[in-house]
């Protein structure tokens, strides 16, 4: 249920009762690994895992009445007394008064020729009164108007399962919900290309477009390669592609900007941490070494001393560091989640 991977740990942790959210050191059944590896011991299965007592809770969950049939309810009721009422009333007037005043005496008009007659066309009266008089045709006309709530609802592209749902909807005053899942989709994708000091946008069909200078090709297939290879996202048998959003955005970007890629066998690799900001692997391209970083732009930009322009590789200078900071804040400013990425060849004897 967590709208952003949750970092696991091995260190036990204390307490009899201790919240889902705060077992760092277990895994739980219908998840996926974003980000890291390792082995776990199985401690419960079935209905013995989290999602199976979710599963209980919802079959053992039963349907409440709406406001609206509650609502309905009580009115019904108060109809039919009313109507009761209304009847015994008439009933009263047809027999007793009609045949008191035929008779001039209470007593006497239960002798009276016509009494019996008299009481037979009262209940008529009074039934057919009562039958008339009960709203029969109240539930046909709520659920019109629901369905024409619907209808209304359809034009505007929301689809409503259950009729109860507009009369719900209809009583709403605020919506508080969880915006990942619900109000978005918990995927990124790839917009903007900041290539040395050239700038491109990548349109929704996957294509390239020079929005500031003109990336160069190897530059752009050295940075595609490296954000596709420092990265823990991967495709499952069934070809989903499962992982962190960040990284999965990456790599789908890397499918559509450089189709067959291949990327250099991993060797090595350090994990991303809140302290480093950044997350290394080691790659063995063709019997050398080469280390791709990836991380915030800050903590990436300070740690270069070289940068690569137009298939060139410079000096970091502070001039440059500081242009590539402010395009970098310009981005951020609009909205951009914004990754660096860096790499360097390592020497045979370094670790």
């Amino acid at each position: 249920g967590e709208s952003e991977p949750a970092r696991k740990h091995v260190d036990s942790i204390e307490g009899a009762h201790v919240p889902l959210g705060d077992q760092r050191c277990m895994v739980f059944a219908s998840t996926s690994v974003a980000v890291g590896r390792g082995a776990f011991l199985v401690t419960a299965t079935g209905q013995r895992t989290e999602m199976g007592r979710i599963a209980d809770l919802l079959a053992e969950t039963t349907e409440e009445a709406t406001p609206l049939e509650v609502e309905l309810e009580v009115v019904g009721k108060r109809i039919a007394l009313l109507v009761l009422a209304v009847a015994a009333i008439v009933f009263a007037e047809e027999v007793f008064i009609a045949a008191r005043s035929e008779t001039g005496s209470f007593f006497s008009m239960f002798s009276h020729p016509d009494f019996r007659a008299n009481v037979t066309e009262g209940m008529l009266v009074a039934v057919s009164l009562a039958v008339a008089a009960i709203p029969e045709g109240l539930p046909a006309i709520v659920t019109v108007a629901l369905s024409l709530g619907v209808r209304r609802m359809a034009d505007h592209n929301a689809l409503v399962r259950r009729l109860h749902a507009v009369e719900t909807l209809g009583s709403t005053t605020f919506i508080c919900s969880d915006k990942t899942g619900t109000l978005t989709l918990n995927r990124m994708t790839v917009r903007q290309l900041l290539i040395g000091e050239d700038e491109a946008a990548v349109t929704p069909s996957w294509s390239i477009e020079p929005t500031a200078g003109t990336p160069n090709a190897d530059d752009l297939a050295l940075l595609v390669d490296i954000a596709a290879s420092c990265n823990d996202a991967h495709f499952t048998a069934e070809g989903e592609l499962v992982g962190d959003p960040t990284e999965t955005a990456l790599v789908s970007a890397a499918e559509r900007l450089a189709p067959g890629r291949v990327s250099a066998r991993r060797v090595g690799e350090i994990p991303f941490d809140s302290e480093r900001k950044r997350m290394t692997t080691v790659h063995d391209a063709g019997g050398e070494r080469i280390a791709y970083v990836k991380g915030g732009a800050d903590v990436v930009l300070a740690l270069c001393t070289r940068a690569q322009l137009n298939g060139h590789t410079v000096e970091m200078t502070d001039e440059l560091r500081g242009s590539l900071s402010a395009r970098n804040e310009t981005l951020a400013g609009s909205g951009y989640r914004t990754l660096a990425f860096a790499m360097r060849e390592l020497d045979a004897g370094e670790s």
